[in-house]
């Protein structure tokens, strides 16, 4: 059964709109002229799609791009997208969206400030758009590019199409020349944010907020490389229990073998209001692997999640860890359950216990640490979501013990930082992200 909206999420969210609506004026726009796109237009004939950031473009159509054909999208771009409708870059076409830090691209949904994601006046229904899928010739073109993406934000999306579950952001058997960095997904609805399903491509300063699912989705054999991805929850969403598990980080599948540095899952930990979601279900984790996955993870935080750190649930992945076919090292795991920081339900990966994972996971030759409290991070701002992202202290734990050596950490992709997690001294999240969606006026 999937998550669906309601009454308390709409309440949820016009709590939010009312309160944060006299902070939305620092994201309002210049009036730019408006154009809405429908199907068959003759904007989206020929062989390039070009949207201008002096536009701004209502899309009440799906926009599919097949192979040879390209969607190029300006630096600046506002796009709103229609209810029930996505972008598709089908494999061997590209998509060219290099936003900047100053002019970030914009996809978010053309509800009215405050609209998306509750039930819509006219009894429309939820105001959410599918998102954008990215899909790629990794499979027999390992090197292939489906174009670039960064700097962009991708906001409203995530609602389930015909049970399909896509994300908000997919990329499927998406080759290594692709360029992805610098990428906000907010609110999405009831899929991932960002989904890496099979392929090989590389990506970084990776955002998610507010998610009603989960935040990074690996699976299907993807195996890139992965670092500075964040992914920080609201206390409100999901807004019901209905999804079957939840994770910030989730890796799954037999063939799924990534390289991740420098991630931090922040989950809501006890927060007033949390939603039932995080504290009645089962399995639910900062980090989530299963299905045969393998995985080398370092240099990375797993902290507020009530009911998990870092869950295994299927004996094949546990069998790996075990013979170190897997890594998890440098990395720092909290959990408000102290039973539950490293978890093997019972009958997994018979003899062993959740007491074994954790004895196996903080012994040498592994280098990771436990903290009891969310508050020994010494996170700066954390929680205070209309006031920015948190950062980290001069005097956090995290600020220091990063590790790049060897195990294909050691390659150019990565940047060798010395602090542990996605925040670093230097805020990459400063200038482009949008915290407030619900209250921007957009044009």
């Amino acid at each position: 059964m999937k998550y669906s909206g309601s009454l308390v999420g709409t309440l949820f969210l016009m709590v939010i709109f009312v309160a944060g609506c006299n902070k939305a004026q620092q994201y309002e726009k210049r009036l730019k002229p408006e154009i809405i796109v429908r199907a068959g237009d003759s904007r989206l004939i020929g062989d390039t799609v070009y949207f201008y950031a002096d536009t701004v473009y209502v899309v009440n159509t799906s926009i599919v791009r097949n192979a040879g054909q390209i969607f190029k999208v300006e630096a600046g771009t506002l796009v709103k997208m229609g209810d029930r409708t996505s972008i598709t870059i089908n494999p061997g076409a590209t998509i060219d969206a290099p936003g900047t830090v100053d002019q970030p691209i914009v996809f978010t949904s053309s509800a009215y400030p405050g609209g998306a994601g509750v039930i819509g006046s006219d009894g429309s229904g939820i105001h959410y758009w599918y998102g954008i899928r990215i899909n790629g010739n990794a499979t027999t073109q390992p090197q292939s590019s489906a174009g670039t993406l960064s700097y962009t934000r991708v906001e409203f999306a995530g609602a389930d199409e015909n049970f399909l579950g896509n994300p908000s952001l997919l990329f499927n058997n998406v080759g290594a020349g692709t360029t992805i960095n610098h990428i906000q997904v907010s609110y999405s609805f009831e899929t991932p944010s960002f989904e890496f399903r099979g392929g090989n491509c590389n990506a970084s300063h990776l955002f998610s907020y507010a998610s009603g699912f989960h935040d990074f989705y690996l699976e299907s054999g993807y195996i890139g490389n992965l670092q500075f991805l964040f992914g920080y929850r609201h206390p409100y969403f999901p807004v019901t229990i209905v999804p079957t598990r939840l994770a910030g980080l989730f890796i799954s599948g037999n063939q799924t073998n990534p390289t991740i540095s420098n991630v931090t899952i922040l989950g809501p930990d006890l927060q007033p209001g949390i939603s039932l979601a995080y504290t009645e279900r089962d399995p639910d984790a900062a980090l989530l692997v299963g299905g045969g996955a393998r995985f080398k993870i370092r240099n990375s935080v797993f902290a507020g999640f009530p009911k998990g750190g870092f869950y295994v649930n299927s004996n094949p992945t546990a069998s790996a860890l075990n013979r170190r076919l897997s890594e998890f090292d440098f990395n720092y795991v909290q959990c408000p359950d102290s039973n539950r920081l490293f978890f093997l339900p019972n009958g997994v990966y018979p003899p062993f216990t959740s007491q074994d994972f954790k004895s196996f996971v903080l012994d040498s030759p592994y280098t990771n640490v436990v903290l009891t409290d969310i508050r020994g991070f010494r996170f700066s701002n954390l929680f205070k979501y209309d006031e920015g992202t948190p950062g980290i202290a001069d005097n956090s734990p995290i600020g220091t013990g990063a590790n790049f050596a060897n195990n294909g950490f050691d390659v150019p992709f990565y940047n060798k930082v010395s602090f542990v997690g996605s925040l670093g001294p230097e805020n990459w999240l400063t200038g482009w992200i949008n915290m407030r969606p619900l209250q921007t006026k957009y044009n």
